[in-house]
């Protein structure tokens, strides 16, 4: 990942030079502000291969009891589908089909390949990594539950289908000749060479070798074999040394691509010939013209026509049925209408299971083509950018809608893989083939504000460096598992680093580990572990906690452990500069020769703790000053140093370190409340008294978790660590349940909170997996949102920006999320709302901007319907029973409705209802969903 990164540095700065910029380029003005762009949602929430409804859509569910859905008039939720299926769109019947195999376990899927006269352009590029991943998706199970590709990553792997993947060569070709004449050279020679060269753009792009590579010029047996069915079977001719196929004999010619026979483009890839019978006949053979390539046949010396040559091939590998054959979009007619004729005048019985085809890369909305001339290598752009930025670039709309090459495109896809393989990656891309339009610019957007410690005030957020930021957050002293009061911090930052980049900052952010500290110390002795190993277990417990809570990996993570040079170089500064004095071994930092002592925090002198992190010295000048090395102890890790063997203090540590990744003036430094004093104080002292321009522009601090209003600690002994707390709810509720009050007001730990949020969420993904589902049967247009919709989706940005802009101020925007969705499930559910005009525009407007802001907030999964089946699994376990035993008094209820025993069937609810599982009644039967159990409703409060 290292040397991907060294890479990736050097195209950013290569590109600043010579490639030519496509025409495309200077219309390509449309990246926004940056506020907008933190609403620009995914390039493709549907770029997959894969269907994006994971299931075959079935009728929803409705409660007859509106009251008990929510005021939103939450839609009962549809049961898991027992597995998910792969549906590819398939060109003859134009529609999505289940895919199912010819043969169980197994797969032949045939491509065809690249004419090999010159270097590939990105339009074959876009073919082959489409198929790419397709081959790439059958190794993995598609019958269990949530097996799909999803926004690119794969879930569920077990093997499952043996892939035999063909993808050809033609290496015989009237442009291969005509180049070769040009270049004085050897056809077959040149063939070979742009075949190998299609070979290395291949591996550039992480495609996959097929399982068979043939060449046409390998194949003349099988070829001519072909040729000689089609003739014995009565639909071809011959004409002098030339044969063709009849097209008059297969009355199903046409069946692909829905074109009449007097729309063949006569003269495809060959002269029109006024001997045919018909102009829509093909050649299968033509004979031999002087110094051009031929091989002897029945019909006199010649080489194959171009549609015959796949053909022959895909029934050699595959047979003359199979189950994907696939290409580009332009090859729909006449190349693979020809192809079908001919393999059936060959075998009556061939056929091909799914035709798949991917759209054009246009430029400048027409497509790219060699002979169009307006075509880029994949040579000449991965001069440029680094090849998987241009994968990453094709994946980013749907296979088959057109893609829009521009350097724009380029720029920002180079972008976001970046932070994607550093672990930063926020940024959801530019509008896809979803018909969802990007969400207009605002004229003048909100400037962000965030609150200052030092300043005690909300001040306009202007970087050190025009476009990007530097931000240090003090991470855990890595001694046992984190709390609540932990997770709330890094969530808190998490959201402020996913907007920051949103906006379009590139931010390096560190959040250090402490891996020396006194407590970590006693317990290691205590559990009879050496401290840096216990360290360095709890640190990898912390990472898999923020995985959990959806916390985007940092740029750096250092460790004290790892940085002791740096540690002492810094405390060699303050000796130098007479901040400091030493005792014994010990070094501790004078703070009578810092008169600004305080400033963040407002205290005087003598209200510093002394004894915080270590015991009260009475050799110290001032009680105040505090160690910035201690001499080692029996027992205890050390480091050499100037001073003697020893461990340096608790501030020191990260002064030293966000200096090495920052330097000493930088954007943001943060924290949790508790930490202004004395920690960050003394780390602004001691920072200053190393270099005296020392200056950081933004102190931030996050407000306590409490219970019974009490500040929730390790110390304290009243926390729950994050893993207690996730045995029960979903991480995800979690995270809402943390953003559903202001960062810097405390917030009280409580189950109630806890359900609310756990119901809450639910609901919201209910609703957009509902909204989701539709909106992938219909083709959505890209231009026309209807005024209501649009009302909606403008006043919900509004209110995303100004609350985002005023000191992320989360909560707000949790609460004005109630209108778009109320606004989704009428539009879903409601007749007035199904009969409205463009539903599926509005729908898909309305999913995507909601989309994008559970994305900055860090709420938006991987998929909505696994994190659904997750909620549903955790309110069972808080309810103690199991899916069979809720079914069960279903259907006990059931029978009683029937038998009129209501006073029956209503305790039954309500017995269900007391532990948090809500029955949704509907004349389709009866379903359950997660709710707040009925003893908790009366102690909910708001999440504000």
């Amino acid at each position: 990942m290292g040397s991907l990164l060294k890479l990736c540095k050097p195209f950013f700065l290569t590109r600043l030079s010579s490639l030519p910029r496509s025409p495309a380029t200077a219309a390509a003005a449309h990246l926004g502000t940056r506020h907008r762009r933190a609403l620009a949602g995914p390039r493709n929430r549907r770029g997959s291969i894969c269907s994006s409804s994971p299931c075959p859509s079935r009728p929803r569910e409705y409660s007859s009891e509106r009251g008990e859905d929510g005021a939103d008039g939450v839609p009962a939720p549809a049961p898991a589908p027992a597995a998910a299926e792969l549906r590819l769109f398939n060109t003859m019947s134009r529609k999505k089909e289940a895919f199912r195999p010819r043969v169980e376990g197994k797969v032949g899927m045939y491509v065809c390949g690249v004419t090999a006269y010159d270097l590939s352009h990105i339009g074959h590029a876009r073919v082959y990594v489409t198929f790419d991943v397709l081959y790439r998706c059958f190794p993995l199970s598609l019958k269990i539950s949530a097996v799909c590709i999803y926004e690119g990553w794969f879930l569920g792997v077990k093997s499952e289908y043996e892939v035999c993947y063909v993808r050809n060569f033609t290496d015989v070709d009237d442009k291969i000749i005509a180049r070769a004449n040009e270049l004085g050279e050897d056809p077959i020679s040149l063939s070979k060479r742009y075949c190998e060269e299609f070979r290395v753009d291949m591996m550039h792009l992480h495609c996959l070798p097929p399982s068979v590579e043939p060449r046409v010029s390998d194949h003349m047996p099988q070829i001519i074999d072909m040729i000689k069915k089609i003739l014995d079977n009565g639909c071809a001719y011959q004409i002098d040394r030339d044969v063709y196929f009849s097209v008059d004999k297969f009355p199903e010619y046409g069946q692909l691509s829905g074109r009449k026979l007097e729309d063949n483009r006569a003269g495809e890839r060959v002269a029109v010939d006024s001997r045919k019978k018909n102009p829509a006949d093909f050649a299968l053979w033509k004979s031999a013209k002087e110094g051009e390539p031929f091989w002897e046949s029945p019909w006199g010396p010649g080489r194959p026509g171009w549609h015959i040559e796949c053909s022959a091939m895909s029934a050699t590998y595959l047979g003359y049925s199979f189950d994907i054959h696939g290409g580009g979009m332009d090859l729909v007619f006449p190349h693979h209408e020809n192809e079908i004729a001919q393999s059936c005048a060959a075998c009556r019985k061939s056929n091909i299971s799914y035709w798949i085809h991917n759209g054009f890369v246009t430029v400048d909305s027409e497509k790219m083509s060699k002979s169009l001339g307006n075509f880029f290598t994949i040579r000449q752009v991965i001069e440029l950018y680094h090849p998987l930025a241009l994968r990453l670039f094709l994946l980013g709309t749907h296979y088959r809608s057109p893609i829009n090459y521009s350097d724009v495109q380029l720029e920002s896809a180079s972008e976001r893989i970046y932070y994607m393989y550093q672990g930063n990656s926020s940024e959801r891309g530019e509008d896809g083939a979803d018909g969802v339009p990007a969400l207009a610019p605002a004229p003048a957007p909100a400037e962000l504000r965030l609150f200052n410690t030092m300043s005690r005030k909300k001040e306009a957020f202007r970087p050190r460096v025009e476009g990007k930021v530097g931000m240090y957050v003090c991470g855990v002293t890595a001694y046992d598992l984190s709390h609540i009061g932990h997770a709330r911090v890094y969530v808190t930052f998490d959201v402020l680093y996913r907007y920051l980049k949103n906006l379009e900052y590139e931010v390096c952010y560190v959040r250090n580990f402490t891996d020396v500290d006194d407590k970590i110390i006693a317990r290691a002795n205590e559990l009879g572990e050496d401290p840096i190993s216990l360290s360095k277990r709890y640190c990898e417990e912390f990472r898999v906690d923020m995985m959990h809570l959806h916390c985007l990996p940092p740029s750096v993570e250092p460790r004290v452990s790892d940085h002791m040079p740096q540690i002492i170089d810094m405390i060699k500064k303050i000796l130098d500069n007479g901040c400091a004095y030493q005792i014994d071994g010990d070094v501790c930092f004078s703070v009578d020769k810092f008169p600004e002592y305080g400033q963040l925090s407002g205290r005087k002198l003598e209200d510093n703790r002394a004894g915080e992190r270590v015991a009260v010295d009475s050799r110290k000048k001032n009680p105040a000053d505090f160690a910035l090395w201690k001499s080692a102890k029996e027992g205890e890790p050390f480091w050499e140093s100037p001073w003697g063997p020893g461990r340096p203090g608790w501030h020191i540590e990260c002064s030293a370190m966000s200096a090495t990744y920052l330097g000493y003036s930088f954007d943001i430094h943060g924290g949790g409340m508790d930490l202004v004093f004395p920690h960050h104080e003394n780390e602004i002292a001691q920072s200053c008294a190393a270099c005296r321009k020392s200056n950081i522009s933004y102190w931030i601090h996050n407000g306590f978790v409490t219970v019974d209003s009490e500040k929730m600690s390790k110390s304290l002994g009243n926390f729950f660590t994050i893993r207690q707390v996730i045995e029960l709810y979903h991480p995800l509720a979690l995270r809402l349940f943390l953003l559903g009050t202001h960062y810097r007001s405390p917030i009280n730990y409580s189950d109630v909170q806890l359900e609310s949020a756990s119901e809450r969420i639910y609901y919201m993904y209910q609703t957009l997996y509902d909204c989701e589902n539709v909106v992938s049967q219909h083709a959505v247009r890209q231009d026309n949102i209807p005024s209501d919709a649009l009302e909606c989706i403008t006043k919900f940005e509004n209110e995303f920006v100004a609350s985002m802009c005023d000191d992320l101020h989360t909560p707000v925007i949790l609460a004005a999320l109630s209108d778009p969705l109320k606004n989704i499930n009428d539009l879903l559910h409601t007749r007035k709302g199904r009969k409205q005009k463009l539903r599926m525009e509005s729908l898909a407007a309305l999913e995507k901007v909601i989309r994008n802001v559970l994305t900055v907030l860090g709420l938006l999964p991987g998929g909505y319907l696994e994190v659904l089946q997750q909620l549903r699994e955790k309110a069972l376990k808080r309810a103690k029973l199991t899916e069979e035993e809720v079914l069960q008094k279903i259907g006990v209820r059931t029978a009683a409705r029937n038998a009129k025993e209501y006073d029956k069937s209503d305790a039954i609810r309500k017995d269900l209802a007391t532990v948090g599982i809500a029955l949704m009644d509907s004349p389709n039967g009866t379903t359950w969903r997660p709710s707040v159990p009925l003893a908790m409703q009366e102690e909910m409060a708001p999440m504000t």
